[in-house]
């Protein structure tokens, strides 16, 4: 053993002993209890209090930072509770809002019906947007139902498209608004006759207009019964705006469809008379 460790043993036994002994003589004092001893016992007192208030201060701080610690969490989690359930509030409101769209939207397109002499049904849109395949929507009805390629679909407005792919519970429509969609269709105002097609773009254009046809904006359009594919009378959009470029035959003339375009969830299948078994 080291000298330094021989004298740190040397010092720590020493300790002992003056403690043990300390202790000792204050148990035999104690035990005569004379006005020395408790003059002893209050300088003692004096001494020891500051240093045992000192010695308190890191338990009470460490008791006041625990304290703090499980109120601040019992606060987390009221508002983490709290927040779920706004949340969930939120939620549902919104689920509400749109029943209630959806039975509106129902209503109206029950006052459609009463409109329509030929026989029709009622499908789900069970998908929507543009696609690979253009803009097009999936409904709820399909070959079960004795849904045909090329049937008109309305909705609560106006014309909507014509299915193009049918499935044993589903079909697919073509929206007029795809480019490939084209509807014989005429003003109201005076009965002329056009053709309306899909831009593509959420939008319809009346192709080859000439710059003598009489068509202004404002001009309301309805399907033209021609060709047969589509009934006559049905809504399809209002002319949005009419432009004549210089070098150029026909006019340019964009029309905005009257049918909700991406935001229908309930159509109607329409049969010709005869169609229907």
């Amino acid at each position: 053993m080291s000298r330094i460790a021989r004298l740190k043993q040397r010092y720590i036994t020493l300790r002992i002993f003056v403690f043990v002994t300390i202790a000792v003589a204050l148990l035999f004092f104690d035990h005569h209890h004379d006005a020395r001893v408790e003059k002893f016992r209050q300088i003692l007192a004096r001494v020891t209090t500051p240093l045992q208030q000192v010695a308190s201060v890191p338990v009470t701080l460490w008791q006041g930072a625990t304290d703090q610690f499980a109120e601040r969490s019992i606060i987390v989690a009221e508002n983490e509770r709290l927040n779920a359930q706004i949340v969930m509030l939120h939620a549902e409101s919104q689920r509400m809002r749109a029943l209630e769209a959806e039975n509106e939207e129902l209503a109206t397109l029950l006052n459609t019906t009463q409109t329509v002499k030929n026989h029709f049904a009622a499908a789900s849109v069970l998908s929507a947007g543009t696609t690979a395949f253009g803009d097009q929507e999936m409904i709820s009805k399909g070959s079960n139902d004795q849904v045909y390629n090329g049937q008109a679909v309305i909705d609560s407005a106006g014309l909507l498209g014509q299915v193009v792919e049918v499935f044993p519970t589903s079909s697919r429509i073509l929206l007029i608004t795809d480019q490939r969609s084209a509807v014989p269709v005429e003003v109201v105002r005076n009965n002329e006759r056009a053709i309306v097609m899909g831009d593509g773009a959420q939008g319809l254009q009346l192709v080859n207009m000439t710059k003598l046809a009489d068509v202004q904006e404002g001009d309301r359009l309805v399907t033209s019964g021609m060709g047969g594919r589509f009934a006559q009378g049905f809504p399809v959009g209002f002319v949005r705006s009419v432009a004549k470029k210089d070098g150029q035959q026909f006019l340019t003339i964009s029309v905005s469809p009257i049918a909700n375009i991406q935001s229908s969830r309930q159509v109607l299948l329409i049969w010709k008379e005869g169609e229907y078994a």
